[in-house]
Order: structure tokens, then sequence, then C-alpha cells
């Protein structure tokens, strides 16, 4: 049985999303409803960073991408949807530039999945490696609070979210990813989140 693309991409579980240089969202995919409970007319003519309940963090992700030549996609985990200012969906989203021949960016791209929904599986042995996921024993060279901090960002909290449910500054928050990525020798979230679930500090249902 062959599918058409598009209905493929209708059926898919994924939302997604185009947006202008500026960032603000002229389409939106029939997904974006089944996931995040948001309808193209909620969505079109907003800034795509208001759909993430870190703005804040959407906003640099798009603005390293429109300062870099060589960088085409940034990818985070973030809370979305209806109601993401008061918590959301726990998503993976990855942002792409799209470009043309001069390398000036004409739009952004944004797909969104369900990170409940998601398993991150190792590279084979022998291929290019995109995410590094070490020994899940490594674990074991985190501090308690740092393991929280993990667990915490692979769930999709944002580091203002982290440090407001452990009423601690951003700014230690930061110290402490940065410590558990040296610990770990990840230096991405999503290499954090895959790591984490390999690991079993969370689980997807």
């Amino acid at each position: 049985m062959t599918v058409e693309f598009s209905t493929a991409i209708e059926r898919g579980p994924v939302a997604l999303a185009i947006a202008s240089a500026q960032g603000l969202v002229t389409s939106w995919g029939s997904g974006g409803e089944r996931l995040l409970g948001l309808s193209e007319r909620d969505v079109v003519g907003r800034q795509l960073s208001a759909l993430s309940s870190d703005p804040e963090e959407v906003e640099r992700a798009l603005d390293h991408l429109r300062r870099s030549q060589t960088i085409h996609s940034v990818c985070l985990t973030t809370r979305a949807g209806a109601n993401a200012a008061t918590g959301g969906r726990p998503v993976f989203m990855c942002l792409d530039a799209q470009r043309d021949r001069a390398g000036t960016i004409g739009e952004f791209s944004a797909t969104l999945r369900d990170l409940r929904a998601l398993a991150f599986h190792a590279t084979p042995r022998g291929a290019p490696r995109s995410l590094v996921v070490p020994d899940p024993h490594a674990l074991n060279s985190l501090t308690p609070r740092q393991r929280i901090v993990l667990e915490l960002i692979a769930q999709g909290y944002s580091t203002q979210d982290i440090a407001r449910r452990l009423a601690r500054s951003v700014k230690t928050v930061e110290t402490h990813r940065a410590q558990l990525m040296k610990r770990l020798n990840i230096h991405h979230v999503p290499g954090l989140v895959a790591f984490a679930i390999r690991a079993g500090v969370v689980t997807i249902a």
C-alpha cells in the first residue's frame, strides 16, 4: 500500500510549522492540533517561540541559526501546547533554517514530537555518531543534585522551570548542567535526553 506524502504528514505524530525569518508562524500543520491542542488559527501570526514554555531558549536557538552559516538545525527539549505557560506537553523540537543559495535565511521550519513517545537508540558500531551515548553506569558519577537536573532536563523542563522547581537561581542550574555535561562528556541536550532514557532516569511511555 502506497501512502501519499501529504497523507503521511497529516497522519504523522508530528507538529510541523513554518515561520518567517523574523520568527512569525506562517503555516501550521494539522498534526499540531492533535499533538498540542493548537489550531492553525491559534498559531499563525504568533511568534514561534510563543509555542514553548521557554520562549527565550527558542529565540536563542533562532538567533544561533541566524548568526551561523554552518549550523542548519538546532534541537532542544521543551514544553509546548495550548497551556505552554503553565507546563504544556514535553516535546522534542527541531528548528531548521531554510536558506537560499546565498545563505540567507528565508524562513524557518519547526518539527515537534511528543517526548514521551520517543526512544533514542545508540548508534550501531562503526557508524558515524551524531549522539554520544555513554555507558549508563556513568550515572553513578553524578551528584544527587546533578541527577535531579538531568531528570528534569530529560522531562522537557527549561532552565528557568528547573530553577523555580529547585528554588535555585538560573545561574546555579546552568552550572549544574555544565558540570553534568562535563562528567558525562555530552555537550548537547539531545544527548542528555538519550543518556537519561538509556540509563533509566526517565522512561518513555
